[in-house]
């Protein structure tokens, strides 16, 4: 090949540019072996691409090496904003990474910086490369999110490096820094944490390409992430092998393609563990699987396995709530009396319950409607003596809903830092709990037996259902370095936020008046046997 076409694939081409120009990558040159993986990758063109990735492969590596190219050809004349978690790893990654490239580089990438000075910015080429930290900055009227360092930067590329410890809200403003580019590039990559959220709810929405291996004797396909742990066979030395799920052979890493689950997904998407990876012994994955270190079966599914893992205990299921179920439907009306929660978004989120004893509730009705008076109407026909409703973000609205109703309505507000049980103040009819607290209970009563009662599945159960299950329970690390649970959304959770406001309205109310009559009788037994005894 001569050099004119060799430099000419290598201006379109960012992973031949970073071979044949044998990138120095600080201390060692890049030849793509044993990472065979990475090459399609760098050469994916998609304007979104989501990479779900174990740790320690390599990829920010790769990152770097496609902006830089694509800076240096004039890809993104309008430049690139990469986002990294906080402000400390932009200048951990400028000084660490980006500098000593430039520095063992001076030929293919040191010529095409002009400016090396900020920590935060580069010119390379004619555009610029935007290092910045997806943190919020301030909150605006303690709603609205932004940080300065994300206003006014147009760009053409924008990448996520660590999505799921990155906060959402910056993610979502971050977005709009390519809304003039005709290139508009979106590249997130991360480890996952929980289910259904972060990079792992990115990777759903794409086409779920996996890293297959062929195996050299009988020319099966294997993808090691799908056959874990049986992929994995110790021999009589204790060594760990990679093995193909058909003849049982070893498999090479490197003889490998991706392969797509989805066939017409808009998103590119790519997920690979650490069992591909040329530095990680199998063993040590089989063995943390088989017993992870301090019963930490995140650490091993997210960093090893690259995959999204929650504790039971942290997340409902679907099959928890159905199985709340009664086999009658919800009724038209109750003479109750009844409690009801209020969860206020772009419709209102109803849940109405009564008490059947003081440790069982029965869900009388469930429904989301668009405007209070259709929740003034409900509550007259199930008799509400007792409402919570969501404070925010329709205040006034809130605000006149009280004021008109002839029972009493306390409006909530979470508390982040309130300990103990929720404050109600009935002169200013206001109640305020912990966010947190208030969840615990929540899912404690869903998962208690017998406690809490649902009407017989229909189609608003199954969306109740679905709602439940888009609140996890998390652990998150403060900046001081102490860490505390957090309840964080997955997705729609009105009906999880509508059962707390109900839990809290319940605790002001009496039995149901059929409860009390078929209570009775049990009553006076339990006063007689009092009365003998005492004799």
């Amino acid at each position: 090949m001569s050099t004119e076409e060799k430099l000419r694939l290598m201006a379109v081409n960012p992973y031949l540019w970073a071979l044949w120009a044998r990138i120095d990558l600080g201390g060692f040159l890049f030849t793509g072996k044993g990472h065979e993986y990475q090459r399609d990758i760098m050469i994916d063109d998609a304007k979104t691409q989501v990479v779900m990735k174990a740790a320690q492969l390599g990829f920010t590596q790769v990152e770097v090496l496609r902006v830089l190219h694509g800076l240096i050809i004039g890809r993104y004349p309008k430049g690139v904003l990469y986002l990294f978690p906080t402000r400390d790893d932009v200048s951990d990654f400028s000084k660490g990474r980006f500098q000593p490239l430039i520095e063992s580089n001076p030929e293919f990438i040191g010529n095409f910086v002009k400016s090396t000075d900020a920590t935060n910015i580069k010119r390379i080429g004619q555009g610029l490369l935007y290092l910045r930290g997806a943190k919020v900055a301030q909150k605006i009227g303690g709603v609205k999110k932004t940080a300065s360092q994300l206003k006014s930067i147009p760009v053409d590329s924008i990448r996520f490096d660590e999505y799921d410890e990155m906060d959402q809200d910056m993610v979502e403003l971050a977005k709009y820094r390519i809304s003039h580019s005709d290139v508009g590039e979106l590249i997130k990559l991360g480890t996952p944490s929980i289910p259904d959220w972060g990079i792992h709810k990115e990777y759903l929405a794409s086409d779920q390409k996996k890293w297959f291996l062929k195996c050299d004797a009988c020319n099966e396909w294997t993808c090691l992430e799908e056959e874990f742990p049986e992929c994995i066979k110790i021999d009589g030395e204790g060594k760990a092998h990679r093995v193909c799920k058909k003849c049982g052979k070893d498999l090479v890493l490197g003889n490998g393609q991706w392969v797509k689950a989805i066939q017409d997904a808009e998103i590119s998407g790519y997920h690979i563990s650490q069992l591909n990876s040329p530095k990680v012994d199998p063993k040590i994955i089989l063995e943390e699987y088989m017993d992870p270190p301090n019963g930490n079966y995140s650490e091993i599914y997210n960093s090893r396995l690259g995959l999204p893992y929650i504790a039971a205990e942290n997340r409902l299921n679907e099959g928890q709530i159905y199985s709340l179920c009664r086999n009658e439907p919800a009724p038209y009306k109750s003479e109750g009396p009844c409690a009801m929660g209020v969860d206020v978004g772009r419709l209102l989120h109803v849940v109405v319950a009564s008490k059947v004893t003081e440790s069982i509730i029965d869900v009388e009705y469930i429904a989301s409607v668009s405007s209070f008076s259709d929740v003034h109407d409900i509550a007259k026909r199930f008799n509400v003596r007792s409402a919570v409703v969501d404070y925010k973000p329709e205040i006034h609205k809130a605000r006149r809903f009280q004021e008109e109703e002839d029972y009493e309505v306390f409006l909530c507000e979470y508390r982040f830092h309130q300990r103990g049980e929720a404050e109600f103040d009935e002169g200013k009819g206001f109640v305020t709990v912990n966010r947190s607290e208030i969840c615990d209970d929540t899912y404690d009563k869903v998962v208690t037996p017998g406690c809490f009662r649902l009407p017989r599945r229909s189609e608003v159960v199954n969306e109740y259902a679905r709602q439940m299950c888009n609140t996890a329970k998390v652990l998150e690390e403060q900046p001081d370095g102490s860490k505390i649970y957090k309840y964080i959304k997955l997705g729609d959770d009105h009906f999880y936020h509508a059962t707390n406001y109900l839990l809290l309205a319940l605790s002001r109310i009496g039995l149901k008046r059929s409860s009390l009559g078929r209570l009775r009788p049990w009553l006076m037994r339990i006063r007689k046997r009092k009365s003998w005894m005492a004799r």
